[in-house]
């Protein structure tokens, strides 16, 4: 009996596949503005207080009158611990002020999680789509839009073909990264020879520590340390005058208590580094690191499946060659200890690693980061005492911009200073035109901001709405914050609370595209993403619960679509549980699946069509009915003769006027974020799919 159960729903489930579909594509499908409910925004307090775990405010505007407010996220592109907590400050915002429309950077058209949201197992979906996050594959934006509680209305605000060319440009920069750093390496070591015998002892000692800082992200508590012993200067008067408020802040929680704890824990540490020692153990933390990585490998090879071997070859070769930090590379480490129940003892150093990769990464992106920036520039001008001494560290600075340039890291203050000159900086390299498509990429980023500014607006117009989330990448922020002041707008920036750069590792992978699911991509990336993400959904399923789940996904996408009056482009929705329904007979099998008679089974698939015979089926019902009476008729023939098979019902639902997978109508429509092509039926395949399929033949 479970055996007949099981064919005829998986007829009835490919019969309202089939009868279904419309010619109304997700492009087509017209999004209603929000409604007078969702406008009900709770009052603005003049101060907006954010929950500490979640982020800080780090800027606000409250411009006169009733004017528009838009909440601007900064975005940290690929880093799993921002965009948890973007996804949470969604939520509050949502759920605090009632905001409910979110325009985001990297796309273009209404984002669609309806396939995603509609799964009924919460376990599951959060499994699966975390490794999803995990990967860079989808943002904290996405995953907001699956799991919140109040779905909100997400939209990107791209001009898409200017995106397409700053995807270009980030392309061609990323090829000659290596290159430009090899040269201006080379180039430094040199001015380092220099700066030992032109620059004081203090001018050395500060520049030592500073350099420590940018280039290791492991430094920054010894930095503030020295500051902190440096307060003598001009500059410590500015600090204590409030010119730099939050470091201010952060200098005055060192004193006391927490200086006191700070300095017996380096005493502690030095002590056990001490002892450390005496037994022959390993100091450096790269080499620990990599001792540490060879036995796990050697202990856990035979539990690790094939996937995930490649992903901890791939992430030790990553550490190896300089791609991926040694922080980054320890906390990845930890997690797969984890995932294998084995306990880490950390050495003083991997625990000090720890401990200051995180207090950095916490501040990257915020004023604190800015105005640490502006004090150091401060500092070393009160040091500078000799001609000779400002020629060396002019040439340091262009060295860092050139950096930060080719790594495309720039800060919106970095821009304006090469663009002053951009020729004092192309010199100091052999061959200048390395640095042709990271100039590009910025020319285009700017262009790109006019854009968002342009689409923001038309957006909330389009949709009624006076309050906006706004999530981008902390490049855009200073000028979106100009734009909202010149327009009378009130906003707010935020920044995501960050204790862990994991995952931004990630970041140029998924832009050179090493995606998880580029096999099935043949047309959108919508389309491969659905295909891939709803079969992981299922995958772990057995035969009973793989069709219970189909099941209970088709009721719930089409009683959602009826709540929402768009019941007609259900097709676009269920034609990917079809294709789940081809994989469970390539993995379960048919046979023996035919016992009913023909008569049980066209009455069982009457009944349950009929159940979606109500009002809300209304629209669409006609030529549903017409369609399903062709499809009874043809399917008793093939009971008639003993033919049911799987291929005969496909080719029955073909001839009955489905459209097929693939095939139906698509309507037209600092780093750069990675597209949200995934969530974005509306997006025709373009250059960026194109792009990817390229390079996956190893053709670009």
């Amino acid at each position: 009996m479970t055996k007949d159960r099981s064919l005829l729903k998986a007829i009835t489930l490919c019969t309202l596949i089939a009868f279904g579909t419309s010619s109304v594509s997700f492009g087509q499908t017209s999004s209603p503005a929000l409604t007078s409910s969702l406008l009900e925004i709770k009052k603005i307090p003049k101060k907006i207080e954010l929950p500490e775990e979640l982020g800080t405010v780090q800027e606000e505007y409250r411009a006169p009158g009733d004017k528009p407010w838009i909440v601007f996220i900064q975005d940290a592109h690929a880093v799993i611990d921002a965009q948890n907590n973007i996804r949470a400050l969604i939520e509050y915002f949502q759920h605090q002020y009632g905001i409910q429309l979110v325009a985001l950077e990297g796309g273009k058209g209404k984002v669609d999680t309806t396939l995603f949201r509609t799964f009924r197992d919460e376990r599951v979906k959060k499994k699966v789509m975390e490794e999803y996050l995990g990967r860079a594959e989808v943002n904290g934006a996405v995953m907001a839009s699956i799991f919140n509680p109040d779905e909100g209305v997400y939209y990107g605000i791209e001009n898409w073909p200017l995106y397409e060319r700053n995807y270009l440009a980030y392309l061609r920069a990323m090829r000659q990264k290596e290159k430009i750093l090899s040269e201006l390496k080379t180039l430094r070591e040199g001015l380092d020879e220099k700066r030992a015998v032109v620059y004081s002892p203090e001018l050395n000692e500060f520049h030592e520590k500073v350099q420590a800082f940018r280039e290791d992200q492991g430094k920054l508590m010894p930095l503030l340390e020295y500051i902190k012993r440096k307060k003598t200067g001009p500059w410590g008067r500015d600090i204590e005058a409030g010119r730099y408020p939050h470091l201010k802040t952060l200098l005055d929680s060192m004193d006391s208590k927490f200086a006191a704890d700070g300095q017996l824990d380096q005493r502690r540490m030095a002590a056990m580094s001490k002892q450390h020692r005496a037994v022959g153990a390993v100091e450096d933390p790269v080499v620990e690191l990599k001792d540490m990585a060879e036995s796990f490998s050697r202990r856990f090879a035979k539990r690790m499946d094939k996937a995930q071997a490649m992903e901890f070859n791939g992430k030790f070769q990553e550490f190896v060659t300089g791609r991926m930090d040694a922080a980054s590379f320890l906390k990845y480490l930890l997690r797969f200890a984890e995932q294998q129940k084995e306990k880490v003892e950390l050495s003083p150093a991997m625990r000090e690693l720890l401990g200051y990769s995180d207090t950095l990464a916490s501040i990257k992106g915020t004023r604190l980061f800015a105005e640490l920036e502006d004090l150091l520039n401060d500092m070393e001008e009160g040091l500078i005492t000799k001609k000779e001494e400002r020629l060396i560290a002019e040439e340091y600075k262009k060295i860092l911009i050139l950096r930060n340039l080719a790594s495309l890291e720039l800060t919106r203050n970095d821009l304006g200073q090469f663009k002053k000159s951009p020729e004092d900086y192309s010199r100091l390299l052999p061959n200048p035109a390395l640095l042709t498509g990271a100039a590009e990429f910025y020319q285009l980023a700017v262009e790109r901001d006019q854009a968002l500014h342009r689409n923001l607006e038309s957006l909330m117009r389009e949709q009624k709405s006076k309050t906006a989330i706004v999530l981008a990448g902390g490049f855009h922020s200073e000028g979106f914050t100009a734009s909202m002041k010149e327009k009378g707008y009130s906003f707010c920036v935020v920044t995501p609370r960050i204790q862990s750069l994991t995952g931004h590792e990630r970041y140029q992978e998924v832009m050179g595209g090493n995606l998880s699911y580029k096999d099935y991509l043949m047309t959108t990336a919508y389309d491969a993403f659905a295909k891939h993400a709803t079969l992981r959904l299922v995958s772990e399923l057995n035969a009973p619960d793989f069709r219970k789940a189909l099941k209970q996904w088709r009721d719930e996408i089409i009683r959602k679509l009826a709540n929402e009056g768009r019941v007609a482009s259900a097709g676009e929705y269920t034609r990917y549980l079809d294709f789940l329904i081809q994989q469970y007979v390539e993995k379960f099998g048919a046979k023996g699946l035919t016992d009913k008679s023909k008569e049980e089974i066209l009455k069982d698939i009457a009944g349950e069509l009929a159940k979606f015979r109500d009002n809300s089926l209304t629209g669409v019902w006609t030529n549903f009915e017409a369609q399903a009476e062709k499809f009874t008729d043809r399917m008793r023939g093939l009971m008639e003769k003993k033919e049911v098979t799987p291929e005969k019902i496909a080719a029955l639902i073909r001839e009955s006027g489905a459209v097929q997978p693939g095939q139906a109508a698509i309507g037209s429509q600092s780093k750069l974020a990675a597209s949200l092509g995934v969530v974005t039926p509306g997006l025709p395949p373009g250059l960026i799919e194109k792009v990817i399929l390229l390079i996956s033949a190893d053709r670009v």
